[in-house]
């Protein structure tokens, strides 16, 4: 009998955790492939890699022999861009099809730019894969004025890697608080202490209505 074959197309945590525990379960006896258009990294470390506290390498979750003795087949700087779930098949950007018995799609969400006039200049950056971060630690050094949209879980990640690379931060929020799907307003508040303490501006319930 043929043995199963599974892909899974995403390099991130939740890919590369799918096949660690499909080998600790099979040891091995399956098939995996792995298809990502990135080297496997983890996007939980980005900002330690933007303050600079861990280098580049440290991102990297699985480095090419870790893929080799988990016996993943990768085919890695491609895209999944067709899906035929009835024929079981999944075809990549260089034409390639691949066929399979199980197919995990664990290529996470994607950030969304502001819906505003001037959200697309370069120097408007998001903050959610490698390169996105590359491109903003490239563009802050000590002085840089950085202003930060959004101040929910995502913005508070980077918040102190930002500050501890020397820039002016303000903070832009929507919301009438902080963090309004985490904390209450007394703990709003706090926080809000603290960040003006750390030199931080910071402005809620503000509408974006336009970036030069």
């Amino acid at each position: 009998m043929a043995s199963k074959r599974h892909v899974i197309v995403g390099g991130g945590t939740a890919g590369m955790n799918a096949i660690t525990t499909i080998r600790e379960i099979d040891h091995g006896a399956s098939e995996i492939v792995l298809v990502s258009a990135e080297r496997p990294y983890s996007r939980m470390v980005l900002p330690y890699f933007l303050a600079r506290d861990i280098s580049e390498s440290h991102v990297f979750t699985a480095s090419p022999s870790r893929l080799a003795q988990l016996k993943v087949t990768p085919h890695l700087g491609r895209r999944a861009v067709r899906l035929d779930a009835t024929a079981n098949q999944l075809t990549l950007d260089n034409d390639t099809s691949i066929d399979y018995d199980d197919l995990l799609i664990a290529t996470g969400s994607a950030a969304v730019r502001a819906p505003v006039p001037g959200a697309d200049g370069a120097a408007v950056h998001s903050f959610w894969t490698l390169d996105q971060a590359r491109d903003v630690l490239q563009g802050i050094t000590a002085g840089t004025h950085v202003v930060m949209v959004g101040a929910g879980f995502i913005a508070f990640t980077i918040l102190n890697s930002v500050l501890k690379l020397g820039a002016k931060l303000s903070i832009v929020e929507i919301a009438p608080q902080i963090l309004p799907r985490m904390i209450d307003r007394t703990g709003a508040e706090i926080v809000e202490g603290w960040l003006k303490r750390h030199g931080v501006e910071v402005r809620t319930g503000a509408h974006l209505q336009a970036i030069e």
